[in-house]
């Protein structure tokens, strides 16, 4: 992501792999040193299932900070995507790799940026944030990009971004029987727009 720390570790294929997000570092330490935790989760200490588990863990704490957490999150604003122009577009970083955290950027960058980053590991990864199956980082990918769609907020907005992967990822998911019956029935409602005194609960 262009920042520090970030831990060179064996993976599963016989090749390093750069592990970013200072709190999966030292969950995958956590886990590797702890012979407790070794003796009572076997199946996730094979080469290729330890280096699953770190990405999705590194990819969930990406997520945490592009849409919640940390002054990047802070800065997602769907109001400037949505009043972003094509030359916005055409000018805003790729890649968060191209950002700096003392860099000064408009709302619109951003908040394209974090998609665009997410668009691009979606792409290398086949369909998922890991390049394996889908894991807990794609669920909370998924959760706020739904939002980001939502009838209130901006339907259109991996269309008109130009965010082709991030617009399949979610499709296919939303498509999967139990996400889909979650989505239909088991959330609860939607905060409504504020009205002078609350956000009331929209129908």
């Amino acid at each position: 992501f262009g920042r520090v720390p970030v831990l060179l570790a064996p993976g599963g294929n016989g090749k390093t792999f750069a592990l970013a997000q200072s709190d999966a570092i030292v969950r995958h330490l956590y886990r590797k040193a702890s012979s407790e935790v070794q003796a009572s989760t076997p199946l996730l200490f094979s080469p290729m299932a330890e280096e699953h588990l770190a990405m999705a863990d590194m990819w969930y704490e990406q997520v945490k900070e592009s849409f919640g957490a940390g002054p990047w999150g802070k800065a997602f604003n769907i109001s400037a995507l949505r009043e972003g122009t094509a030359a916005d577009l055409e000018a805003a970083p790729t890649h968060y790799r191209e950002t700096r955290n003392g860099g000064t950027y408009t709302p619109f960058e951003a908040s394209i940026v974090a998609l665009r980053t997410f668009e691009e590991q979606i792409r290398a990864g086949g369909g998922t944030l890991t390049g394996g199956a889908v894991s807990y980082a794609d669920l909370a990918l998924f959760l706020q990009l739904w939002e980001l769609l939502e009838e209130d907020n901006w339907p259109e907005a991996l269309t008109k971004l130009q965010l082709p992967q991030l617009d399949q990822f979610v499709k296919g998911l939303a498509a999967r029987p139990k996400i889909a019956a979650y989505l239909a029935n088991s959330r609860m409602p939607r905060n409504g727009p504020f009205d002078g005194t609350s956000y009331p609960f929209k129908p």
